[in-house]
């Protein structure tokens, strides 16, 4: 088990990982796209790689922090002098505001899964919005050969409904 001086450097590290991960993230990936950009559909791609790029590094990094969070706790729970130890935790906790950057980095996160969910909407509705190189050319193949259509003429004859009969055994 390691020390409660290592545990609190090593929740240190991810916590700073977490800092700086949320510093990343370039403000533009937390806000709707601009309507004015709604038809550009370049700009797309590029903002759903760098939105699941931002998502990726913030979930590994509160992933971090609460693994080692959590080995902190258990070398509390575990150690010769619970008490004081406890003390230490808690007093770690409080000045450091671990749980408060985890809260917000989740938040962010869900924000950028709301930016996600927009840009994939988009590339979609552009996607559905472009006929499909497949689809033209099907159509230009069928306009090469189409014949023209003759008039036919239908009879249509209406059926008499048949009399039936019921019988009956004596």
């Amino acid at each position: 088990m390691p020390s409660i001086t290592t545990c609190q450097a090593n929740l240190t590290k991810a916590f700073t990982a977490l800092e700086v991960a949320k510093g990343k993230i370039p403000a533009p990936l937390l806000a709707a796209i601009d309507p004015c950009q709604h038809n550009q559909p370049q700009l797309f791609d590029a903002r759903l790689k760098a939105i699941q790029s931002a998502m990726a590094d913030l979930q590994s990094a509160i992933r971090t922090v609460k693994e080692r969070r959590q080995m902190f706790l258990t070398t509390v729970g575990s150690s010769a002098d619970p008490e004081a130890d406890n003390a230490a935790y808690e007093t770690y906790m409080h000045e450091t505001r671990v749980d408060d950057a985890v809260v917000e980095a989740e938040s962010i996160l869900m924000t950028l899964q709301s930016s996600l969910d927009e840009v994939q909407l988009l590339i979609e509705r552009h996607r559905l919005s472009q006929p499909s190189e497949e689809a033209t050319t099907s159509t230009q193949r069928h306009h090469h050969h189409t014949l023209p259509l003759r008039r036919i003429r239908v009879r249509i004859f209406h059926k008499q409904p048949h009399n039936r009969r019921c019988l009956h055994s004596s």
